[in-house]
């Protein structure tokens, strides 16, 4: 109910690649906003819906904001992305690097005016968030990232992205079957069995985004999070002292390697490194959970630690 009641604005910034749309819900002069960038293959309904639930309260909304911001060619019904000319289709599909997002971002971030906020990413969103954070620590009040991409991807993980970006391509146009086999590609990377068993309309949902989402776009950042460069030491070094709130899903060993394989703990590993132990704040998830715990599995445990990671903030 306070989420419904809350102030709600739905901007489109106009960016290189394309339109990005950033639904904004609470007040846009709140002290601490929260900037959001969803994972690969969704938007910000499927990574951050249930967190921004559970932690809606009068308290939150008295000092922060949700700006969820939808990458180019991934809100629904937005015009789809131009990428290239003429009437070759290999020069209409996207090529862009996680490096490239973050500046689109960083486009996003001067198109509403925000001097300071707090970074809120998952997954891929989050490596994104991360390289916007190293270019502009000044800009940061803190770092909420779950598991983030950090160093290149395993060689299951480039397989297993590049699976899920061709059927995202291969689903286009081909009614919500197809749509919701990309959908269970998708998921099986970023959830765990038990929580996809007890959650079927989380895909059916994803299923239906994805029939109005460009399906380019979502491959061409699949692919990104797929081919991703190491963030180095040195430039880790700028946010060694930015509050950082770090949630890791782990995958339950062979009966749901396909999760495992998602399980980034060399990611969380450089970030240990990298940050100041006196600022940050190590969720680790010890129970099974997939990649996208702290942001949906357990939402209602990750929004306890996120209302006390802003409390200190």
């Amino acid at each position: 109910r306070l989420v419904a009641d809350a102030p709600r604005e739905v901007i489109e910034v106009p960016t290189v690649p394309g339109p990005v749309r950033v639904v904004v819900i609470g007040r846009r002069d709140a002290r601490l906003p929260l900037l959001t960038v969803h994972d690969a293959g969704g938007n910000y309904h499927h990574s951050w819906t249930r967190l921004q639930r559970f932690s809606a309260s009068e308290a939150f909304f008295e000092r922060s904001c949700w700006m969820h911001v939808s990458l180019p060619g991934h809100a629904e019904h937005t015009p789809r992305v131009e990428w290239g000319a003429g009437d070759d289709p290999a020069a209409k599909t996207p090529s862009l690097s996680i490096e490239q997002l973050a500046r689109v971002l960083g486009e996003v971030v001067d198109a509403l005016g925000v001097s300071t906020f707090v970074g809120v990413g998952a997954g891929a969103g989050a490596g994104i968030l991360l390289r916007l954070a190293t270019d502009r620590p000044r800009a940061l009040r803190g770092l909420v990232l779950v598991s983030p991409c950090v160093v290149p991807a395993s060689s299951w993980e480039r397989w297993a992205l590049g699976a899920a970006a061709r059927a995202v391509e291969s689903a286009r146009g081909r009614g919500q079957r197809a749509a919701e086999d990309a959908a269970n590609a998708l998921a099986s990377m970023q959830l765990s069995p038990r929580f996809l068993a007890a959650n079927h309309s989380w895909v059916t949902n994803l299923a239906v985004s994805l029939q109005s989402m460009d399906a380019h776009a979502v491959a061409a950042v699949l692919r990104a999070a797929a081919e991703r460069d190491a963030v180095d030491a040195k430039r880790l070094e700028r946010i060694r002292h930015v509050p950082t709130l770090l949630a890791l899903g782990r995958g339950a060993g062979a009966a749901t390697w396909y999760v495992g394989a998602f399980h980034r703990g060399a990611d969380a590993d450089a970030l240990r490194d990298a940050i100041d132990p006196a600022v940050l704040n190590d969720v680790m998830d010890e129970r099974h959970l997939g990649n996208l715990a702290g942001a949906v599995e357990d939402a209602e445990t990750m929004a306890l630690s996120l209302g006390l990671f802003l409390d200190s903030l």
